[in-house]
């Protein structure tokens, strides 16, 4: 009991304490009373973790198996008393212990199991640190949609107004994706006070919950371009509108200050302040932050091969986990870049501006594959871009979009590469493609509104470097191919739209265009189509009473099949949950024409793939079912309205169906980027299909598909959603 009153830092009176404790367990241990060694064991190990989290890593491993024999001791005394609440603590104790290791599943196992007990022994305490910790691991994976899944279980049984665990994990979350405006609004709202009980029950519990506060609104400020009130608030606003000067000792509140000097063009200042904390221990710091600060503040300066090294160790503590401050229930702010934006990717984008600009823009590009890639080290990336960039006439073009800026990396087919900076960052970059958007979907006949032409070729010009538009510009009318690599906000971009050449072919209609976001091992892929031998699953046109019937899908179906000698399709009331369920598995390529629905819990919360699509009897087969399902098929065509829709998250793929069966393997899926006429669809798919079966590949079979529908004037709201994933 008196471990609780010991302030964090008070390093001899937990010595002494766990001295004491070592010392009565010895004492017990010829006691009957298995519940009291437990008990001692347990608040021992507590004790060494508490220990241990103010050293470094390589300092932490001297004591750490110990303390975590400690904790597996203890809980297998509290399980041979039958004891499960006591048995929560050790549970803790033993994440905590991986965490020091860099042992993320097992961390990951061990909050599982204690947010599973102590939800079923009724303890809201416990499962709450349970939660925490899940959370915070999700984000250092860069898992933002199973972070925010964890945070609605929070949401479930606590409250914003009383719990500031939870109001502060739901800022940051805004704060991670990039939504510093509502991130405000929210610490207005919920800011930490004498309603959540276990902050008032904790010596300087309410301080410090006020110190998270104000770090937190600094970050939003930023992160929304506020960065003038930033600076004010550096030296006199505080929670309530106290007068509150940053902590000089506090190495978070010394990493604001510096990414707020960062912003007010300093650089100079930004590099002496984070210099400075190198010293600092880092439980008070983030060190992935403060090394991003410093590379970011090196490459301002000019000093671009400088700036590589602290940019590549920031990377490497936030893959490899090791930094203490990961350990504490504060995890998930103190290693979710508040400061460095890290897992908002502009630390990324950084690093390749920096091998970019010391000569060596393919690192720049196989680092950006790398960060979102599954199972693939940094030079399988390079290779596999290499090898994409080669079997394409125009090669390979990727983008890393950072808060500020973007970097673009162009990889020619023979394997040279450039790459070049884009002025613009996400927020800039997302009201650009919306307007795009608005205007290709509300757009008449192809020759009746320049409107959507001209953005087109605004933003054409802004993305694509010179190299490309002039190789482009040689190939205008050939169907060559184009592999493009968006990640983030640019994945909505619809490519298939942009006007290289003023009243020339859109870029969709006169190029194969393939779209990857993330590069997959090749392994694990579904097998490469031949359209002229495949036997095809075809679904569509179900029987619902809550969504308008697709009397053109069952045409589409109908009239596909009459190409086809290997057609196996069915409509209406044929098209089951149990006929999707086995055409998933099949490993056949898939034509399915159905609705996407999009799910509601009734909570108003995101879900990571709030999508589902629709088969008869009103039945739903969502994104979840359809990973557990695990398709592994040669080719998807998804003709389903929006089926390239998902949940959209910084640093990470939209998350949606089609990215689901990708993830599962699925070769290639033909999707829409939005919803479509059904007369359309039915066009463009027999179109679609008469081009597999004479030998052309999904990229190009989609680009027939597209240009027929444009040749026949179609408005570009319907040829310009087809989109080849891959």
């Amino acid at each position: 009991a008196r471990g609780g009153d010991l302030a964090a830092g008070d390093l001899a009176g937990l010595r002494a304490l766990r001295h004491e404790l070592r010392e009565f367990h010895r004492l017990a241990q010829a006691l009957e009373d298995v519940p009291v060694r437990a008990h001692a064991l347990s608040l021992e190990a507590r004790f060494s973790v508490r220990l241990l989290e103010q050293q470094s890593p390589e300092e932490a491993a001297l004591d750490l198996e110990e303390a975590a024999a400690s904790a597996s001791e203890a809980l297998r005394l509290f399980g041979l008393a039958g004891q499960v609440t006591p048995a929560l603590e050790p549970r803790w104790i033993l994440a905590r212990c991986a965490l020091l290791r860099s042992d993320l599943d097992a961390a990951e196992g061990h909050y599982a199991e204690l947010a599973e007990a102590a939800e079923a022994v009724g303890r809201p305490a416990w499962r709450e640190r349970g939660l925490l910790g899940l959370i915070g691991l999700a984000r250092e994976r860069g898992s933002l949609f199973e972070a925010e899944e964890r945070l609605e279980d929070l949401a479930s049984f606590r409250s914003p107004e009383t719990c500031w665990s939870l109001a502060r994990e739901v800022a940051a979350q805004m704060v991670l994706t990039d939504d510093g405006v509502a991130a405000l609004d929210w610490l207005e709202r919920y800011p930490p006070g004498e309603l959540d009980g276990e902050l008032a029950a904790v010596e300087r519990g309410l301080d410090r919950a006020a110190g998270e506060w104000r770090q937190l609104v600094s970050a939003a400020e930023l992160r929304s371009g506020q960065v003038l009130k930033a600076r004010e608030r550096m030296d006199r606003q505080g929670l309530n509108g106290q007068l509150m000067p940053f902590d000089e000792s506090d190495g978070t509140s010394q990493l604001i200050r510096a990414a707020i000097y960062l912003g007010s063009n300093e650089p100079a200042l930004a590099l002496k302040l984070v210099r400075e904390l190198r010293g600092l221990s880092t439980t008070a710091i983030s060190h992935a932050d403060r090394l991003s600060l410093e590379g970011r503040a090196l490459l301002e300066l000019g000093r671009s091969a400088d700036a590589i090294a602290p940019l590549e160790e920031a990377l490497n503590a936030s893959r490899a986990k090791g930094a203490a401050s990961t350990v504490t229930a504060r995890m998930s702010i103190e290693s979710g870049s508040r400061v460095g934006e890290w897992l908002g990717l502009s630390a990324v984008e950084t690093l390749g501006r920096a091998y970019a600009e010391s000569g060596s823009p393919l690192r720049a590009a196989a680092l950006f594959e790398w960060v979102h890639a599954t199972g693939l080290t940094r030079l399988e990336c390079e290779s596999r871009l290499l090898g994409l960039a080669a079997g394409s006439e125009l090669g390979y073009l990727t983008w890393m979009v950072g808060a500020d800026r973007t970097m673009a990396v162009y990889v020619r087919p023979d394997g040279l590469s450039v790459a070049f900076p884009i002025p613009l960052g996400r927020r800039a970059l997302s009201r650009g493609i919306e307007r795009l958007r608005d205007s290709v979907t509300t757009a008449g006949a192809k020759d009746q509104d320049p409107a959507w032409q001209e953005l087109g070729a605004e933003l054409f010009s802004v993305l694509f470097p010179e190299d490309l538009r002039i190789a482009i510009g040689e190939r205008r009318d050939d169907g060559a191919r184009l592999v493009l690599a968006p990640h983030g906000v640019l994945e909505r971009l619809p490519f298939e739209a942009l006007s290289p050449f003023k009243g020339g072919r859109p870029l969709g209609i006169s190029t194969a265009l393939s779209v990857v976001t993330t590069l997959r091992p090749a392994d694990g892929l579904g097998p490469a189509l031949d359209g002229r031998t495949a036997r095809w699953m075809a679904l569509g046109a179900p029987v619902t009473t809550r969504f308008d019937a697709l009397p053109g899908a069952k045409q589409e179906i109908e009239q596909i099949g009459r190409l086809h000698p290997r057609w196996n399709g069915l409509t209406g009331h044929e098209m089951t949950r149990r006929a999707l369920e086995e055409a998933l598995t099949s490993r056949q390529p898939l034509h399915l024409a159905t609705h996407v629905a999009q799910i509601e819990d009734g909570s108003g919360a995101r879900s990571v793939a709030p999508f589902g699509f629709v088969v008869s009897d009103d039945q739903i087969i969502t994104a979840r079912e359809v990973r557990a399902l695990g398709p592994r098929l040669p080719l998807a065509v998804l003709t389903a309205c929006g089926s390239a829709e998902g949940t959209a998250l910084d640093g990470l793929s939209v998350r949606g169906l089609a990215q689901m069966m990708l993830a599962c393997g699925t070769r290639t899926a033909i999707v829409t980027l939005w919803p479509i006429q059904d007369e359309a669809a039915r066009r463009a798919s027999v179109r679609l299909h008469a081009a597999l079966l004479g030998g052309a590949d999904p990229a190009e079979g989609t680009r027939r598909a597209r240009e027929f529908l444009w040749k026949l004037g179609a408005p570009p709201s319907e040829w310009a959603a087809y989109r080849t994933l891959e």
